[in-house]
């Protein structure tokens, strides 16, 4: 039997080399319609009136964070990622979007957060699983309660890969997730899924956070859906994107994958092609 690599053997924690201006083209894309389907960039029923210093954890290119910092000017907000090359793309579009009240800054979120304690009003951190090992998601939910003011909320918001009626489509699936489960990020037995979602609530309830709420999302790109052409941009950007990854998992072959994607770059415009991406977003309040 196949035993996941210890993510210490790796050099990096990311499926996808944050530099490539593929990533960040397709992580705006798919920031956006995140934000959409989930009702906005805050959890429905929330007042935001208290407020003031909000955080976004590997923030990618920062559309979340100019969204937020866009909407409440009252609002100052953070963006950190790991990438240096992302992080000077969201200062620049904050820059050219006048706004002052959004800020970026290199950092990894793998490590110690280097920030005061009861910082924030809000921590926000979005689809960590990609690059999230599984023996460190305790301790990273404990740096988010330290940087939490009492009475701030912290929201996780974690996905399973997508799921459809088409073979191709299926079969990246199952090489994705026995992939990311090979490398330490699933919390599957089997590889069959990414398992995040069924973590992130008793790892808030653990961690000692009250009023835990959740919502799930599905995101509906069929073929003629309202989502379809935007999940179809973003998987033709996506998916290629992801070969090193599989072929150093040693979970398929270029020729296999390509093949595959060819299919599923056919088959999605296809009338009886039927698609859902599944989010859970799992929020609770640091105690007084």
């Amino acid at each position: 039997m196949e035993t996941p690599i210890n993510p210490s053997e790796n050099q990096s924690t990311y499926f996808i080399n944050p530099e490539e201006p593929e990533e960040t083209a397709r992580l705006l894309l798919q920031e956006r319609w995140m934000t959409q389907e989930m009702g906005g960039v805050f959890p429905k029923d929330f007042d935001p009136s208290q407020v003031h210093l909000v955080l976004d954890l590997a923030c990618g290119p920062g559309g979340w964070a100019c969204e937020v910092a866009r909407l409440y000017p009252q609002m100052d907000v953070i963006g950190v990622d790991i990438s240096e090359k992302m992080m000077r793309y969201a200062s620049a579009h904050a820059q050219a979007q006048r706004l002052d009240n959004a800020s970026f800054q290199v950092m990894n979120v793998l490590d110690p957060l280097e920030f005061p304690e009861a910082s924030f009003d809000f921590v926000n951190a979005r689809l960590l699983s990609s690059f999230m090992p599984v023996a460190v998601w305790p301790s990273f939910v404990q740096e988010c309660i330290r940087i939490t003011r009492p009475g701030g909320v912290i929201r996780l918001t974690e996905a399973e890969w997508q799921f459809t009626n088409n073979a191709a489509f299926e079969r990246i699936a199952d090489m994705m997730t026995h992939a990311m489960w090979k490398d330490g990020k699933s919390f599957s037995p089997d590889g069959k899924r990414f398992g995040a979602t069924l973590m992130t609530t008793h790892f808030l309830r653990e961690a000692g956070l009250i009023n835990i709420q959740r919502h799930a999302h599905a995101l509906d790109f069929s073929f003629g859906s309202e989502g379809h052409e935007t999940v179809y941009q973003d998987i033709m950007m996506h998916y290629p994107l992801l070969l090193p990854f599989l072929l150093k998992m040693g979970v398929t072959t270029k020729e296999e994958f390509n093949q595959l994607c060819d299919q599923i770059s056919s088959e999605m415009q296809m009338p009886i092609f039927r698609g859902l991406f599944f989010l859970l977003s799992v929020w609770g309040t640091k105690p007084e």
